[in-house]
């Protein structure tokens, strides 16, 4: 009995110091959300134009996506070099994000998303989620890591 009561003394005791030691999730501004909105709908507005130069501009000088099953490609003349390859021969596609969540403060924000691509005449071809790291920097929300995955192969009757 005595070593229940000593154990539970002792984890009373650090208790707080483990509630401390935790960080605390917190949430971004509605303005800092705003304008991260506002990069997301940047990115998918350059994405539809091809304008993959744009995208690069969108990323920290080490800005890096992290792709499924590649490996990383860091910094925005990579990215561009990226995009570009990915879209040779093709019509640019377009991209929505939905369901954001938004962690962070005034200066980084993680932002988990999901996506939807659409070739150019509409036809769904890829679902999936992503996570996302912005840093501010100069005043402007740049992204500085980039990871997705998507959903798996489309379902019939996906739209």
């Amino acid at each position: 009995m005595r070593k229940i009561s000593l154990c539970v003394a002792v984890l009373t005791a650090f208790l707080p110091l483990f509630a401390l030691a935790a960080p605390a999730a917190s949430n971004p501004s509605p303005q800092t959300e705003a304008a991260i909105r506002a990069q997301n709908a940047l990115w998918s507005e350059s994405f539809k134009q091809g304008d993959y130069q744009a995208i690069g501009r969108l990323y920290t000088k080490d800005g890096t996506l992290l792709q499924a099953g590649g490996d990383r490609v860091v910094g925005p003349a990579a990215i561009v070099n990226y995009f570009t390859k990915g879209a040779e021969g093709k019509a640019p596609a377009t991209v929505t994000f939905s369901d954001y969540e938004f962690y962070g403060n005034e200066k980084v924000v993680a932002e988990v998303s999901d996506y939807t691509i659409r070739s150019h005449d509409g036809k769904l071809t890829s679902r999936g989620k992503q996570m996302l790291i912005f840093l501010k920097q100069g005043g402007a929300w740049k992204l500085h890591r980039d990871i997705w995955n998507d959903n798996g192969p489309l379902k019939p009757g996906d739209h």
